[in-house]
């Protein structure tokens, strides 16, 4: 627990003030809900009872298990449990399903919302550890989902806005500041690692062949039938060009290796955020794949109260009680 009372009390993250809005975590709350919902409301995970049992065998996916045999997920997500009871069937996957929609619905509403938090954390990751031994993709939005509710689940209790309870958005204090830290943390990680990843597997020459213009010309040919992904035509038409997509990988890159910088100079995080929730979009309208929770919690992770205190054009959107409660003066 070192690690998380380091984030509440001694982390300096957002500079002046070290406090945050409550609405920041409010927003992360409704957020990360929302997400879970739309998530588990779009996939279908029940037909994962349908595969055969030998596809969830460890040792089958040579590529990641060079390393070691066992991955992480099958003991954090509960997948070792098959091997005392029965696989789950298809009404069972699709009732564990049914719960984290409901859950989701509940905590976004705001009843009981760290229970529902938690409840949604351990079924969620229990299908998302399912889903990832029985099949050779990774989705990183589960990645993503997963972190935020892992962030809810350990929260304060009082941080959460509750059904039938006065909300105090504009209310400063330290603990709403840290869960906002956890999440610009794990994107600084997510990201720089991913760089890192490039690097060691391909080399320092990555973005030059990354050769993304090739990639639109596959979105391209892959959209001209029923059975592809849909992609916006006039943007890789664009992306075709082998300089600007060189460009664009090696930008993506740099910032990838550089977000470490955000934990320095808490200023630069709108730059950085943006920039990564634009590479999300822009791999949207190239192969129609969204990206749409690594894009909101991009956003999640703005210095929203660093942003509304020390700018007086952004002062302005605090309610005039509660600038002079915080005593704040604007110019007229």
């Amino acid at each position: 627990m070192f690690f998380i009372d380091t984030l509440k009390e001694k982390a300096d993250f957002y500079g002046a003030p070290q406090s945050a809005f409550a609405f920041h975590f409010y927003m992360i709350q409704a957020v990360a809900f929302f997400l879970c919902l739309w998530v588990f409301m779009s996939w279908d995970m029940s037909i994962l009872a349908l595969l055969p049992v030998d596809a969830f065998e460890r040792p089958t996916r040579q590529l990641l298990y060079s390393y070691w045999q066992t991955p992480w997920y099958y003991y954090l997500t509960g997948q070792f449990i098959y091997q005392f009871v029965e696989r789950p069937t298809v009404e069972i996957l699709a009732f564990i399903q049914q719960i984290i929609i409901v859950v989701s619905t509940l905590g976004m509403l705001g009843i009981v919302p760290r229970l529902m938090a938690r409840i949604a954390l351990v079924c969620a990751a229990h299908l998302v550890g399912l889903f990832l031994l029985g099949n050779a993709t990774m989705d990183a939005s589960f990645v993503m989902l997963i972190f935020l509710l892992l962030v809810l689940s350990i929260a304060p209790r009082e941080n959460f806005y509750l059904l039938g309870r006065r909300w105090t958005p504009f209310e400063l204090s330290e603990r709403y500041h840290w869960p906002a830290f956890q999440i610009v943390f794990f994107l600084v990680f997510y990201y720089c690692i991913a760089a890192i990843n490039k690097l060691v597997d391909v080399g320092p020459l990555w973005a030059s062949e990354a050769s993304l213009n090739q990639y639109s010309e596959v979105a391209i040919q892959g959209s001209m039938f029923a059975s592809g992904r849909g992609t916006t035509l006039w943007f890789t038409d664009i992306l075709q060009n082998s300089t600007l997509a060189t460009f664009l990988a090696y930008f993506v890159l740099i910032v990838e290796l550089i977000t470490p910088l955000m934990l320095i100079f808490p200023r630069l995080i709108p730059l950085f955020l943006i920039s990564m929730a634009g590479m999300h979009f822009c791999i949207y309208l190239n192969h129609s794949y969204g990206y749409f929770v690594n894009i909101a919690t991009d956003f999640l992770g703005m210095p929203y109260t660093l942003l509304l205190l020390t700018c007086p054009q952004t002062q302005r959107f605090i309610p005039k009680a509660w600038r002079e409660k915080m005593g704040i003066k604007t110019a007229p």
